[in-house]
């Protein structure tokens, strides 16, 4: 291990310990359970997940941020005029190893009524509160021409 220290006149603390086989700790913890050894900044273009091969313009391009298993996502998309009933869903990085739920709420969007994202291993669902149906997913017909900015988190074992 590396070990950074440091000593305030009487006593020695462990600050940060590199682990011989990989991984970060901090402070006086060396569980390699615990040590962070996954940190990854990327980009990604968002495509349509419903299966409809919609265009989804991306307005800026999909950025995220993967730390250990959690990843945190910023999303700027605006969905293609379709008539479209099928449920909407966009791909997020990671998606096959998505164990737990995750989502966000959309910044700004010109719905004009707040929307969501629920993350799962099929994607990011589209959703809010006006629509009917089974949790409250948007259709691709009413995504249709609409902008949505988006923060989104999830775990993944990926």
């Amino acid at each position: 291990d590396i070990v950074f220290s440091t000593h305030n006149g009487t006593s020695q603390g462990t600050r940060l310990r590199i682990l011989d086989d990989g991984g970060i700790c901090f402070n006086s913890d060396t569980a390699a359970a615990n040590a962070l050894n996954d940190y990854e900044e990327g980009t990604f273009t968002i495509t349509d997940a419903s299966g409809q091969s919609l265009s989804i313009t991306n307005e800026h391009t999909g950025r995220y941020v993967k730390i250990g298993q959690f990843v945190y996502l910023q999303v700027d998309i605006s969905y293609p005029s379709t008539s479209s009933t099928t449920t909407a869903r966009i791909n997020v990085p990671f998606q096959s190893g998505i164990q737990e739920y995750g989502g966000g709420q959309a910044g700004w969007t010109d719905l004009d009524r707040p929307a969501f994202g629920h993350i799962n291993s099929d994607g990011c669902w589209l959703m809010d509160n006006n629509s009917s149906g089974s949790g409250k997913h948007l259709d691709n017909d009413q995504c249709s021409g609409k902008r949505f900015i988006m923060q989104l988190t999830y775990k993944t074992t990926a």
